[in-house]
């Protein structure tokens, strides 16, 4: 029985050594890699996708996945337990699946240029366990990391160029922010101001204020500037007053003729006209025999004047007064040329109040006219007239002076008897004159 066993083996070996064998083919795989991006900028990420594929399936793969960790951190992979990030080695476990693939995500942390290989040791065949044929078995990226681009800053500069306050020490001008142009008055001497602006926005800016003044108008500007250059400018025109060139004496006082008549107002009765005065055109204020000159003393007191065009002279202060709603004025009383008219055996010499003024005038000896005044008035036209006023019933008239009573027949039978009588006095005197000659 044993010696058939063993000629059965023999015949079977025989058999296989005389049958052709089938020879297997190896099958043919690839592997790939590829990045999302050949560029980018530090703090971004780059991710690497290795792919194995195998038409008769992957039974198994083995690479290894290096870089340069200067320039790029592994962040994150989906390899799980497959992957040793310590050593980069990446294992694929056997699967019928005919491709399978693993994504690698990577930070750039420095500038530069970055290189990520994978290198594939062993690639099997899932039907029959062979090696697979044909791949890359070593496969390099080059990535190039730059510097994070800066963002462009996008807010909006202030546009605000607007004054919050502007203040002149010791003086008011009535500043509003939306108001531009001011004008302010100030004394004669005044060499300097002390301004003071404050923007409105705090991003804004005042340059700096020139206020040196000299005589006449002077230009101050305050200039604000916002944050994106946008300038508003606010203006002063500051009038210095001037010093007269065109002077008079009056009543023992030097006055000159007021160069700016801004603000100045008087009666609009009166009609502003130019008058020459030497080599200057000033102003005057006309009203019938009126003409007015606005003038001041040597400390600037200023007040209207009564000016003779004629003489070149000034007169009087002009003293308007109104009485029962007419406009008079108060002229200077001469008593000794008014004698003739006021005597002063009927009219005493006193001060007249007439509401809240005072003016040189008359009283009436007689008590029982003491509600009686009189007083010397420059009428509407400026026309010099003695009024008389009743302090009762604050009325004006026009003064008229009495005429003489003629005499009555008694006074007349009198006067003739007294007149006949002295001459009879007279003619005896003669007579006896004329005896005592001749004896």
């Amino acid at each position: 029985m044993k010696r058939i066993v063993r000629l059965l083996a023999v015949l079977a070996v025989c058999v296989m050594m005389v049958r052709p064998q089938a020879v297997a083919a190896a099958a043919t795989g690839s592997v790939s890699a590829s990045v999302s991006a050949s560029s980018v900028t530090i703090g971004k990420t780059v991710t690497l996708t290795v792919r194995y594929k195998c038409s008769a399936g992957i039974g198994g793969a083995t690479s290894y996945i290096t870089y340069n960790s200067s320039y790029l951190k592994l962040s994150s992979y989906s390899a799980g337990n497959n992957f040793n990030p310590a050593n980069g080695k990446l294992l694929t476990e056997p699967t019928s699946d005919t491709s399978v693939s693993y994504t690698f995500r990577f930070t750039a942390i420095r500038t530069g240029s970055a290189a990520i290989k994978v290198q594939t040791n062993e690639f099997i065949d899932y039907n029959d366990g062979n090696d697979v044929g044909g791949y890359s078995g070593t496969i390099s990226k080059t990535v190039t990391i730059t510097e994070k681009p800066v963002t462009p800053t996008t807010t909006t500069q202030s546009s605000d160029s607007s004054l919050a306050s502007l203040t002149v020490q010791g003086y008011d001008i009535g500043f509003s922010s939306d108001v531009r142009a001011y004008k302010l008055y100030v004394a004669h001497g005044v060499g300097s101001l002390d301004i003071t602006a404050k923007p409105s926005s705090s991003k804004a800016t005042v340059a700096p204020i020139k206020s040196d003044l000299t005589e006449g108008w002077n230009k101050v500007s305050v200039t604000c500037t916002a944050e994106n250059k946008t300038t508003t400018e606010y203006v002063i025109d500051v009038y210095v007053e001037q010093t007269p060139t065109i002077w008079y004496q009056c009543q023992g006082v030097k006055l000159g003729v007021v160069k700016n008549l801004d603000g100045v107002t008087v009666d609009d009765t009166f009609t502003l006209t130019p008058l020459t005065i030497g080599a200057e055109t000033v102003t005057t204020y006309v009203r019938g025999s009126y003409q007015l000159l606005y003038v001041c003393d040597e400390s600037f007191n200023k007040s209207f004047y009564l000016y003779d065009r004629q003489a070149d002279v000034l007169i009087e202060p002009y003293q308007p007064i109104t009485i029962s709603g007419v406009s008079y004025g108060i002229t200077a009383v001469d008593y000794q040329a008014l004698a003739a008219q006021l005597s002063p055996e009927t009219f005493q010499r006193q001060k007249v109040t007439i509401g809240d003024q005072q003016l040189d005038g008359w009283g009436y000896a007689d008590a029982a006219m003491s509600d009686f005044k009189v007083v010397y008035l420059r009428d509407a036209q400026g026309v010099p007239t003695l009024y008389r006023y009743d302090m009762a019933q604050a009325t004006l008239q026009r003064y008229a002076e009495p005429a003489k009573a003629p005499y009555n027949n008694l006074e007349a039978v009198l006067l003739a008897a007294a007149i006949a009588g002295l001459a009879t006095t007279v003619l005896a005197i003669a007579v006896m004159s004329r005896r005592r000659a001749k004896g």
